[in-house]
């Protein structure tokens, strides 16, 4: 199967100042929660300007739409490959729902869904999420704390309405639900997700050696917030 084949959907609430980020933003201000935010769509920007095939920003805000397109012409110059699609109304799994019926009435059937919050995500992680879904109708990547950080499907997502979103039960829910449906499942590598203050020193050791562009520029801000906060600097 080409590379082309592939869709990359990434899912964007687009950050603001004290929008996004919350639980991060009680503890580490809101500046700074703005800040990572920010950084961490760069870097889901960056997985998307080296994607060889079809990529996806949906949105979830259409007032976001601006915004979104400009840093889309400054990361990627190949702009072409990438389309802007709002996010339905809903819930999560609605919301995803909707996107991948979307994507399968224009004959899209290999999509791999992500979020912004795991820049750990590498070329290792989508190379496993491609060659598992040629055998496999669904594929996930675990998050240490019970969530996924990679959900691709070549097959139609069930219904994900009630899917306990944000909860440590969320991957052994969802492959419930798949295996209910008589979707086969396969794991892959896993990884973290970013959410509270304690992750922040996972991946100041993770992408310690990163050579990607919006990877550096996320460590140095990591180095910097660290400075300040001692407690965190163990990780390293």
């Amino acid at each position: 199967m080409k590379s082309q084949d592939y869709v990359l959907i990434i899912f964007c609430k687009w950050p603001r100042l004290n929008q996004g980020k919350q639980r991060l933003a009680k503890t580490i201000g809101a500046s700074n929660a703005f800040r990572l935010a920010s950084l961490l769509v760069d870097c889901a920007l960056e997985d998307a300007k080296d994607w060889d095939g079809e990529v996806v920003l949906a949105i979830s805000d259409a007032s976001d739409f601006e915004q979104a397109s400009q840093a889309i012409q400054k990361q990627i110059s190949d702009n072409q490959k990438i389309s802007i699609q709002v996010q339905s109304k809903g819930n999560l799994g609605q919301r995803i729902n909707h996107i991948d019926q979307n994507l399968r009435e224009r004959g899209k059937n290999n999509l791999l869904f992500i979020g912004t919050d795991a820049p750990v995500l590498n070329p290792l992680y989508y190379q496993q999420a491609k060659e598992a879904i040629t055998s496999s109708d669904i594929v996930i990547s675990d998050a240490s704390d019970g969530g996924v950080i990679i959900m691709g499907n070549r097959k139609a997502w069930p219904d994900l309405t009630f899917l306990p979103w944000s909860t440590e039960k969320l991957s052994k829910k969802l492959s419930r639900i798949c295996a209910k449906q008589r979707l086969s499942v396969t794991r892959i590598k896993p990884g973290f997700d970013i959410d509270v203050e304690k992750d922040l020193e996972k991946l100041f050791v993770a992408i310690d050696s990163d050579s990607r562009r919006s990877r550096i520029a996320l460590r140095q801000w990591l180095v910097n917030y660290l400075e300040t906060n001692q407690e965190l600097i163990n990780a390293g």
